[in-house]
């Protein structure tokens, strides 16, 4: 397209500068810029006519569409080319993927190439190995079974043997059951003679277990018996210093009740009138014997007022009581009552003699249930102590759910001062927990129920006898290795988490896993408990008792604990320190006197044979009290 747009320019150019025009215009025939005519085309002879000055114009405006188509094809050349550039680029970019998959393909196939080789190889081996080991198993099993035909040979040459002896065997039977039947007329003899001696032996034998038994209480019973007589002693040891400090005060107290008995008898004489002899609120005669302190008379449960049950137990019952003396306020009382034929043992009737001990030593201090007096009937033993009406911790937690951490330290510092004072006089609690921590009318709390005490543990004495509660128990005790005081600084570390969470640090219905779980468990504590909180826990219940918080004999290292930070363990001990909780709306017990009560005044119909010198001096008055 080019050439010929060059050669109608250079054509038309030619024309007119190089052709002769005549006077019309016309140019010279023969030659029109130097181009032959008779090679020259349609299209170009028609471009090379002679033309006017109209030709020439319109031959112009030809040579201008042709430019302009010539440019629009030229466009759309380029637009074809850049299009086939981008077509090749993109088939230059499939080549390589394809050569690349191709490549990959060639090398996946020469991998499969080796590995086909390699299990071949592999294939060619396991085949040699199946072979060899089918020649050593066929060899193995020509040899067992020349072995087993050889066995077989000599089995049925034993075989043969055994067929002999068996027919001398038979032989042999015949005449033995000949003899045997002689031998069983003469055993039948024998066994008629042998019956007799087997009853006789049997008799023997029942006696001798029976002997065995009575002699296995008796030992058991003596050690027990040993070893109540060494606390006894020890406690009469203690009992005897403390009565030399009580004489001198003895006799203060004999001119006060020789005072107040004159004011009695008095007052008697006034409203009796015909009455000649001062006599007792209570009936019956009052005989004068040696109790506890000095010469008292002995009162009877005539006297007091039988109100309600306080609670139930196997050994006996818990009785709220009132007594009213003439010129003195009413009061109420709590009334043990311990049925004498609930001792099957001697070491039992011991531990309620060792409680009322241990009541006795502990009744001077203000957080520990004070003993009145104690007397006994026919059929039971009495204790009469102190009322607290507030209940118990248990009570009182499970109606909050958990106490506040003042509160917590209040009640945990009481027990603390009623656990040392017992630790002095050589007491072991032995059962402490929120049951047995009672809450009075003025907040403030006391310790109760010593029925597990054990007297006589000073300087470090230890003891070795199971019993507790379980949730409370120490790993020693449940270990059955010897203790000592340190059990009680255990049971109030367990006390105090109780307290502060409103559960067990370990608990489980299966008491084997309980005990398992005492003796190696850890405590998790929870996130509300302070970091002196959980340090006071921590080391109250650490597993040896020789690390224990409070089992040194200093009392200064459980007091100066940063849990009783700013605590005045002086105004505590008498009783200064504001309690954070009262009991409220505590009820007056009013009520009258209960059938249910005549079991403790008749007498018992199938009374048991009771040694009347087992309790003697069991009765006691505290004139303190």
């Amino acid at each position: 397209m080019k050439s010929v747009l060059a050669s109608a320019n250079s054509v038309v150019m030619g024309g007119t500068t190089s052709a002769s025009y005549d006077t019309i215009g016309e140019p010279v025939p023969g030659a029109i810029g130097g181009i032959d005519s008779a090679r020259m085309s349609s299209r170009q002879q028609l471009l090379f006519q002679p033309r006017t000055r109209a030709t020439c114009s319109s031959t112009l405006q030809d040579i201008q569409r042709l430019k302009e188509q010539h440019r629009w094809e030229k466009t759309e050349l380029t637009t074809q080319i850049k299009q086939l550039k981008k077509n090749l680029r993109a088939l230059k970019v499939t080549n390589t993927r394809l050569q690349r998959s191709l490549d990959a393909r060639m090398q996946a196939e020469e991998d499969h190439r080796k590995v086909l080789q390699e299990l071949e190889v592999t294939n060619n081996k396991l085949q040699e190995e199946h072979l060899a080991e089918m020649q050593i198993t066929e060899l193995t099993h020509r040899r067992e079974k020349k072995i087993l035909v050889q066995r077989n040979k000599l089995l049925k040459n034993d075989l043969r043997s055994l067929k002999m002896s068996n027919s001398r065997l038979k032989r042999n039977l015949d005449t033995k059951e000949k003899t045997q039947e002689e031998l069983q007329k003469k055993m039948q003899a024998v066994k008629v003679a042998n019956n007799k001696l087997q009853e006789e032996h049997a008799e023997m034998q029942v006696t001798e277990l029976s002997h065995r038994r009575e002699n296995q209480i008796l030992v058991q019973r003596n050690k027990l018996l040993k070893n109540d007589l060494r606390s006894l002693k020890m406690s009469i040891t203690k009992l005897k210093r403390n009565l030399d400090k009580k004489e001198k005060t003895e006799d203060a107290l004999r001119e006060e009740l020789q005072a107040v008995k004159s004011r009695v008898a008095a007052n008697n004489m006034q409203l009796a009138g015909n009455c000649s002899a001062p006599q007792c609120h209570q009936c019956g005669k009052q005989q004068i014997q040696r109790g506890g302190i000095g010469d008292v008379a002995e009162v009877s449960v005539n006297g007091y007022d039988l109100i309600r049950i306080l609670g139930e137990g196997s050994y006996g019952t818990v009785v709220l009581a009132k007594r009213k003396v003439l010129g003195e306020r009413e009061e109420l009382y709590a009334i043990k009552a311990i049925r004498k034929n609930n001792f099957s043992m001697f070491s039992e009737m011991c531990q309620t003699i060792a409680e009322k001990e241990a009541l006795i030593l502990a009744s001077p201090h203000p957080f520990i249930v004070n003993l009145h007096s104690c007397f006994q009937n026919e059929a039971n033993l009495f204790l009469v102590m102190d009322y607290v009406s507030g209940g118990d911790l248990f009570k009182q937690l499970q109606e909050l759910g958990t106490f506040s951490e003042r509160r917590t330290q209040f009640y945990a510092a009481e027990i603390i001062l009623a656990l040392q004072f017992l630790h002095k006089h050589g007491i072991v609690h032995r059962d402490i927990k929120l049951e047995n921590v009672l809450v009075g009318s003025d907040g403030h709390c006391k310790v109760s129920d010593l029925g597990l005490a054990k007297l006589g543990l000073f300087n470090g004495g230890t003891t070795n006898t199971l019993c507790g509660t379980p949730q409370y128990m120490a790993p020693e005790i449940l270990l059955g290795s010897p203790y000592g005081k340190a059990v009680d600084w255990w049971a109030l570390g367990i006390m105090i988490y109780e307290m502060l969470t409103g559960y067990l640090p370990f608990c489980s219905d299966n008491r084997e896993q309980l005990n398992y779980n005492i003796v190696t468990g850890k405590v998790h504590y929870p996130r509300s408990m302070s970091p002196a909180a959980v340090s006071l826990v921590t080391k109250l219940l650490v597993k040896d008792p020789k690390k224990r918080l409070g089992a040194g004999r200093s009392i200064d290292t459980i007091r100066k604990h940063p849990f009783f930070k700013g605590l005045d363990w002086v105004a505590l001990q008498e009783k200064r320190v504001e309690p954070p909780e009262k009991p409220v709306n505590i009820p007056q017990e009013t009520e009258g006197h209960n059938r249910k009560f005549s079991k403790l005044l008749k007498r018992s119909k199938k009374p048991k044979r009771i040694n009347p010198h087992q309790f003697s001096g069991f009765s006691y008055i505290n004139h303190a009290g």
